[in-house]
């Protein structure tokens, strides 16, 4: 009996390996870092560094656009604080979140922030999320990119 449980085991645990490596596989030529310790992008401000917004808001439009152009994708990307009002207002920040999501991009924004600045059922990218999910998926993170 303990043979055959390892047996079993360890041809359930192969089974697994391969089912991981296939979906590895198929992530990486789409370009998506699924797997735990992908890189998140975490996106707190409307603009992108510059403290002048027209400039900032030029750079961050660029930013995600280069996400959708690069072959390589962040596993989530998160929108907190006034970061929230880009996957709501700015039609092009939507469109390229649009673009991601299509592409196996998680694209979430806070709910709490959504609510503190009135904008509960306006988000046109993506879906409202929780600081649970939040926390953990920066926890998980391979690393967090703040543009």
């Amino acid at each position: 009996m303990v043979v055959a449980a390892k047996c079993e085991s360890t041809a359930l645990k192969s089974a697994k390996s391969n089912s991981d490596e296939k979906c590895e596989t198929k992530d990486k030529k789409l370009g998506i870092n699924s797997a735990q310790n992908s890189p998140v992008v975490l996106c707190k401000k409307k603009t992108f560094g510059a403290p002048q917004e027209g400039l900032g808001a030029i750079l961050i439009r660029a930013f995600f656009k280069t996400l959708v152009d690069l072959k390589t994708k962040p596993g989530k990307i998160i929108f907190i604080n006034e970061g929230v009002h880009l996957p709501c207002f700015d039609e092009q920040i939507i469109d390229y979140c649009n673009q991601l999501a299509a592409m196996g991009v998680e694209v979430l924004s806070c709910g709490t922030c959504l609510d503190y600045f009135k904008l509960l059922g306006q988000l046109k990218a993506g879906r409202v999320s929780n600081m649970y999910e939040i926390a953990g998926s920066l926890l998980e993170a391979g690393n967090v990119v703040e543009p």
